[in-house]
């Protein structure tokens, strides 16, 4: 998607997508600074950039495919109120590789970001929940200094 593409389209293709500039540049094996400068618009966007995104929004829509058969079942039956659609997503990058291994090196944020586009497919209500962790997040909490 590289043919006329602006690196406008890259900042909002990214955060749409829920990656950091870190994340792309680790995945691109360049630093955080190639990719604010080709965000800037100072620096061409190599192909390899568009092609990551491309991956992530094909990724994207397979994880969206699979919401859309589960709010076909929820919306079934039109008599009663829809009691709406649970989705899980992950608190780290940990806890979603634990469950899906497949989506690694995926961070959870884009994960996140992706499922947050099912209230766009319906009118059912859609309710976020954490997925099982692998302890990050208790890691985390333990570590926070008393209110």
């Amino acid at each position: 998607m590289s043919d006329g593409a602006t690196a406008a389209d890259l900042r909002v293709r990214r955060e749409a997508l829920g990656l950091t500039q870190g994340w792309v540049a680790a995945q691109v094996g360049v630093q955080d600074r190639a990719v604010r400068r080709w965000e800037a618009g100072d620096r061409a966007i190599p192909g390899d950039v568009w092609d990551l995104l491309d991956e992530g929004e094909r990724r994207a829509e397979a994880i969206l495919d699979a919401i859309s058969e589960e709010l076909l079942r929820v919306e079934v039956d039109l008599d009663e109120e829809p009691e709406g659609l649970d989705v899980v997503v992950y608190d780290s990058d940990e806890d979603l590789w634990a469950v899906h291994p497949l989506f690694a090196p995926w961070p959870a944020s884009w994960h996140r970001a992706v499922c947050a586009r099912a209230r766009d497919l319906t009118d059912v209500p859609v309710r976020f929940h954490y997925g099982p962790t692998t302890g990050a997040r208790q890691r985390r909490e333990r570590r926070k200094p008393p209110p």
